[in-house]
C-alpha cells in the first residue's frame, strides 16, 4: 500500500467508512470526520460539494445498514445495546417518544442537526419494522443536506475552496 493510495482512494474509503460507522451508531465524532474530509478533498483537489456528497451518501448508507440490521435482529439487539451502554437509554427513549407522536417527522429531522439520538431513529424504525418510504426518504435527504452544509462550513472556515 503506497502513501499515494492511502491519501487517494484509500483515504476516501476510510473517510466514507468513518461516516457510515458514525451513522450506524459507532462513537466516531463528526467533528473529527469533517476536518479529515476537508483535508482529503484539498489534497485530492475534490470540490467541497463532492466531498460533502460522499459524506452524505456514506451517512445514509450507514443509517440504511443499521435500519436493516435492526429490522432483522429487532428488539433483543436494542435491549442488549441499551443495557450495555446506559448512555444510549435516554436518546432511545426520546426517539421512541417522538415516533409515538402523530407528526414526528419534523423533530426527527431536527435530531440530525443536533447530533444526538439520530442513529437511534433508524434503530427504532427497524426494530418496529416501520418502513414509511416518505419518512425514510426525507431522513436520507436530510443526511445529504446535513453533510453538504457541514462540508461547506468547514471549507469556508478554513478558507480552502
Amino acid at each position: 500500500m503506497t502513501l499515494e493510495w492511502l491519501t487517494g482512494v484509500g483515504g476516501w474509503i476510510g473517510v466514507g467508512l468513518g461516516f457510515a460507522l458514525q451513522a450506524a451508531g459507532a462513537p466516531v465524532p463528526s467533528v473529527l470526520l469533517f476536518p479529515a474530509l476537508a483535508a482529503l478533498g484539498e489534497h485530492t483537489r475534490v470540490p467541497w460539494w463532492i466531498s460533502g456528497g460522499v459524506a452524505g451518501v456514506s451517512v445514509a448508507c450507514g443509517h440504511l445498514l443499521s435500519y436493516a440490521v435492526f429490522t432483522i435482529l429487532g428488539q433483543p439487539l436494542l435491549t442488549r445495546l441499551t443495557e450495555r451502554t446506559p448512555a444510549l437509554r435516554r436518546p432511545t427513549q426520546r426517539v421512541r417518544h417522538l415516533l409515538a407522536q402523530g407528526r414526528s417527522w419534523l423533530p426527527l429531522l431536527g435530531l440530525r442537526w443536533l447530533g444526538t439520538g439520530y442513529s437511534q431513529v433508524f434503530w427504532l424504525l427497524g426494530t418496529m419494522q416501520v418502513l414509511p418510504a416518505m419518512l425514510l426518504g426525507s431522513l436520507f435527504l436530510n443526511d445529504l443536506v446535513w453533510a453538504l452544509a457541514w462540508a461547506y462550513a468547514w471549507t469556508a472556515l478554513t478558507g480552502k475552496f
